[in-house]
């Protein structure tokens, strides 16, 4: 899971359903020695810098996990004094003019799943431009791999909406699909529950 959010929903949303996972940051704080580079939080364990994103191997390839990477900061509810924002202006000056790849910054196991899996974009707008720098810094001009698909709701100006379309084609690969969170994530829900009778057979098999 991938997300600009500085909030804690994800993790929460985990630990109510008793998993365990991991969590990957960027860290914004300015006086920090690992300004710059992302942070990574295991089950249990204290947050450990990524010195060498391409050769960090405290994430497995294939990841037996759920992870959540917040490309934005984290909420540390520990220790309110570790809070770590992408939010200020001057903050967002550095994060966006630093300029390079942040793909680069980000540990293998994810980096190869970003760039390897269909994306699911929820509540995204292209018309942010940050958002748009965002996808620029990770992807570059390199296109989806995977067919991936945007959810969001539609602009109420008709001529926004075609502009949100064309920004959403040049991507390649995505569709873009105007409706509200919370009907697709119950119309996704039920795709993906089967019934009582179904899932008997399958368990059988």
């Amino acid at each position: 899971m991938v997300t600009t959010n500085y909030d804690d929903l994800l993790e929460v949303a985990l630990a109510e359903e008793g998993l365990d996972f991991d969590v990957v940051w960027y860290e914004a704080k300015q006086r920090a020695s690992t300004h710059g580079r992302f942070l990574h939080r295991a089950p249990g364990k204290k947050p450990a810098p990524i010195a060498r994103p391409n050769k960090y191997t405290r994430l497995p390839i294939v990841l037996d996990r759920p992870a959540i990477l917040k490309l934005h900061g984290c909420t540390i509810r520990e220790s309110a004094e570790d809070d770590s924002y992408v939010i200020t202006e001057d903050s967002y000056i550095d994060y966006l003019s630093s300029g390079g790849d942040l793909g680069a910054l980000i540990p293998i196991a994810l980096w190869q799943r970003l760039t390897s899996s269909s994306l699911l974009f929820l509540g995204y707008s292209l018309s942010d431009w940050n958002l748009r720098v965002i996808l620029n810094r990770i992807w570059g001009t390199r296109k989806l791999v995977g067919k991936s698909w945007a959810v969001q709701r539609e602009p109420p100006d008709p001529h926004v909406s075609k502009i949100e379309q064309t920004l959403w084609d040049s991507r390649e690969n995505v569709d873009l699909v105007y409706c509200d969170l919370i009907d697709y994530t119950k119309g996704l829900e039920g795709k993906l529950t089967l019934p009582a009778a179904a899932s008997a057979v399958s368990a059988s098999a």
